[in-house]
């Protein structure tokens, strides 16, 4: 799975979406980025696990990578709002 992981990540397409909707710097825009962020995570896991292991596995992650999805957005938005307080 970590192999997938790095895949997934390495592409580069996840950092720059989030980047490209981060671009006003406020709440919202941090907020919409992090879900774009997990969405992209999501599908990107969904496709190589389909392809690496097998339809049956793929779908059956996408409730616990969704999870993991969740829980990032919620963590980030928690840490952002602490940092921006804290830092300006």
């Amino acid at each position: 799975m970590l192999g997938v992981t790095i895949k997934v990540h390495s592409i580069g397409i996840e950092g720059y979406l989030v980047s490209t909707v981060y671009n006003n710097k406020t709440t919202t825009s941090a907020l919409v980025a992090t879900i774009v962020g997990g969405i992209v995570i999501v599908a990107g896991y969904f496709i190589a696990e389909y392809f690496i292991f097998d339809p049956g596995v793929a779908i059956a992650g996408i409730l616990t990578n969704t999870i993991q999805a969740v829980m990032s957005i919620i963590i980030s938005m928690i840490l952002y709002a602490i940092l921006r307080k804290r830092l300006g």
